[in-house]
């Protein structure tokens, strides 16, 4: 019944789409009749192929050949989309936005963002409710921490985005990251208290709610009016990967973990593997950390790249602060 909430959340995004969206708009003549097919084609069965892949391997364990073999395959048919895409003036995806450094390194910090914040949504089930033997309410109280931190800080970003270095937003929120998969692999140990857990839990959602609106306007820095539409699917694109993605790292370092101590292909928490399941859930969350710890990389780039521009706008503010000190004084 879970997935019936999603109907009236659709309707009520068709009505408030039909009321603000323009009701009417230029087409260019013949665009219609330029729409890549063939891209769509290509990039359609990279996707279905690769979740095919992702399915299989929840289930055989991502070490089977089949996965490794339809992985294999994924990545040629999105080489080949990516080949096609760059010499395509319609291509469905504008592969030459990321010629542009800062579009690239916010896409970037997205996906690794989105990545690591994948862990702990597939990963804390497992501990809280198999391992800890919370009940489901008990353990969705705890979960439901980060989302709700991160709603509650995305605005107050936002708003400090408008005002300070966006670039310094985002490499003080991975950072926070950083420290939040730490706190997650340090915390599911045996003797600790589990509602330690809410610490890495808020943490978690600081840091996204720090990232997110800084790096969403930072990803449209330099991209063109006409081509915001295209930045924007990429964008939301590379975000579903990042989510998808991070749910396949984290099961699959988890389970084969635990598939290797145990002998056998293991695909969900097994009563008396504790040891093995804590050993893997803590190897997941610190591979998590070497990936945030990328993202702070990003983040530092964009900080270098953005760093002239910033420095004019400094000064231009200062030049004006002064001249009208001055005239105040006159």
């Amino acid at each position: 019944y879970i997935f019936w909430v999603n109907v009236p959340i659709g309707i009520l995004a068709i009505i408030m789409g039909a009321i603000a969206f323009p009701k009417k708009q230029e087409v260019e003549a013949g665009a219609a009749h330029n729409f890549d097919i063939l891209g769509s084609f290509l990039l359609m069965m990279t996707i279905i192929v690769w979740y095919a892949g992702i399915s299989i391997g929840q289930t055989n364990g991502y070490l089977n050949p089949v996965v490794i073999a339809i992985t294999a395959f994924t990545i040629v048919l999105l080489i080949i989309f990516i080949l096609r895409a760059r010499k395509q003036s319609n291509s469905v995806l504008n592969i030459n936005l990321f010629k542009d450094k800062i579009f690239s390194l916010s896409i970037g910090v997205s996906i690794i963002a989105s990545v690591a914040n994948s862990f702990s949504n597939i990963l804390l089930p497992f501990y809280l409710e198999s391992y800890r033997g919370m009940s489901p309410a008990a353990a969705s109280i705890i979960m439901v921490g980060q989302p709700a931190i991160m709603v509650a800080v995305t605005p107050i970003a936002g708003f400090l985005g408008d005002r300070i270095d966006k670039a310094l937003l985002n490499l003080i929120g991975m950072a926070i990251m950083v420290i939040s998969n730490i706190g997650y692999a340090w915390t599911t140990t045996v003797n600790l208290s589990p509602y330690l857990i809410l610490i890495p839990v808020v943490l978690n959602g600081v840091a996204m709610g720090i990232v997110n609106s800084p790096n969403s306007a930072l990803t449209m820095t330099n991209v063109p009016k006409d081509l915001l539409g295209a930045a924007g699917s990429i964008s939301s694109l590379t975000r579903t990967i990042g989510m998808m993605s991070g749910y396949a790292l984290a099961e699959g370092i988890l389970f084969t973990y635990m598939s290797v101590a145990a002998g056998h292909v293991v695909n969900n928490y097994v009563k008396g593997q504790d040891a093995s399941f804590l050993a893997g859930t803590q190897m997941a969350y610190y591979i998590g950390a070497i990936l945030t710890l990328v993202g702070v990389i990003l983040a530092v780039g964009q900080m270098r790249t953005l760093r002239p521009k910033t420095s004019n706008n400094q000064g231009q503010l200062i030049h004006s602060l002064f001249h009208w000190t001055a005239d105040e004084k006159a």
